[in-house]
């Protein structure tokens, strides 16, 4: 909506931005297995780790995956012919809207800014229409905010701010099926991976581990097998002698026993949401790959590809989140292990 009512210099740069992104020519679901095989017991993970400055580190486990995905991340960043010109054209409007100070403009400096500007309205007066009934008309203004994105389609193409071309070239949500061949299944696919069915069951796995890994609820346990080891030691004569090492011996077995038990409820969480999120984008993953990862080369290429690399930033992000779960994981059952080594 960058052509009606609330324009601003930070939305029209944001949404050039947004376009410039380009897929990568791989298959990111083979980071998957690169990820780190989880611990089984504690010392296992203490060996896959390394020590720093008295502190377990797992960082060796994750770092070569971690840098492919910041390469490809950084590719992505690569435009076409096409997309050059339109971040060019992007900038260079933008660069006029922040001289201009149209922040600082009200709501009828704007309207009467974009009438003056084609760039802004693309030459469609009805445009400036809207935008003022969106302004006078709070009421139709939260009716067309609450619409889904299909009617709000059909809304603006009604209104004549969309014409039917636009519409087709719209968001992903509507074009996917107007495109030819294996890119608009990769982009069907890529529909369902991010669908709201998809990302809520996503966000309770990732809840479910988040709860797992909460060190404030782990540190009120541990606490606790210290206050009951206090307890006994100060019940020890002055000079415990063995006695004050045998209770050290037990608590510490205590502490070790429920840390591996932490341990292995943070592995399963781990896995539950592994599991799921290769499951979910396998199918994007298989169609982009089966469609030259959107290289097409036919009049829709430049469009898909920015869509379809928003599908791979998708699996980027959950690699390297799950990347970032196994460190802390391995480095938790790894630093209990050191501190019953040092005892």
């Amino acid at each position: 909506m960058k052509n009606l009512l609330l324009i601003s210099f930070a939305a029209i740069l944001s949404s050039w931005e947004l376009s410039a992104q380009v897929t990568v020519k791989k298959d990111l679901l083979l980071y998957y297995p690169m990820l780190p095989t989880m611990p089984t017991t504690l010392e296992d993970a203490y060996n896959k780790c390394t020590v720093k400055n008295g502190t377990c580190k797992a960082d060796s486990l994750v770092a070569p995956l971690q840098c492919n995905i910041n390469a490809d991340s950084k590719s992505m960043g690569s435009l076409t012919a096409t997309q050059t010109q339109q971040m060019q054209q992007g900038q260079a409007l933008a660069n006029k809207m922040k001289a201009d100070n149209v922040q600082g403009m009200t709501d009828d400096q704007k309207l009467q800014y974009v009438q003056n500007n084609q760039q802004l309205n693309g030459g469609n007066p009805q445009q400036i229409a809207f935008a003022q009934k969106m302004k006078d008309d709070p009421a139709e203004k939260a009716r067309l905010q609450n619409m889904t994105p299909e009617q709000k389609m059909a809304y603006l193409q009604q209104n004549g701010v969309l014409t039917p071309n636009a519409q087709a070239q719209g968001t992903m949500a509507n074009t996917g099926s107007n495109d030819p061949g294996k890119s608009a299944d990769a982009l069907t696919k890529q529909r369902q991976m991010q669908s709201d069915s998809i990302t809520q069951k996503k966000n309770q796995l990732v809840q479910a581990l988040n709860d797992k890994m909460d060190m404030g609820k782990i540190n009120t346990e541990h606490a606790k097998i210290d206050q009951q080891k206090q307890t006994e030691v100060s019940a020890l004569p002055a000079t415990g002698g063995i006695a004050a090492k045998l209770l050290e011996n037990k608590y510490m077995k205590k502490h070790l026993e429920l840390a591996l038990t932490e341990m292995q409820d943070m592995t399963k969480a781990y896995q539950d949401l592994y599991s799921f999120l290769l499951s979910a984008e396998t199918p994007f993953g298989n169609a982009l790959t089966a469609a030259s990862y959107g290289y097409t080369g036919d009049a829709n290429q430049d469009k898909n590809l920015n869509t379809l690399a928003m599908g791979q930033s998708y699996i980027l992000n959950d690699v390297n989140g799950l990347a970032g779960d196994a460190k802390s994981i391995y480095e938790f059952g790894a630093n209990w292990q050191a501190r019953s080594l040092q005892k």
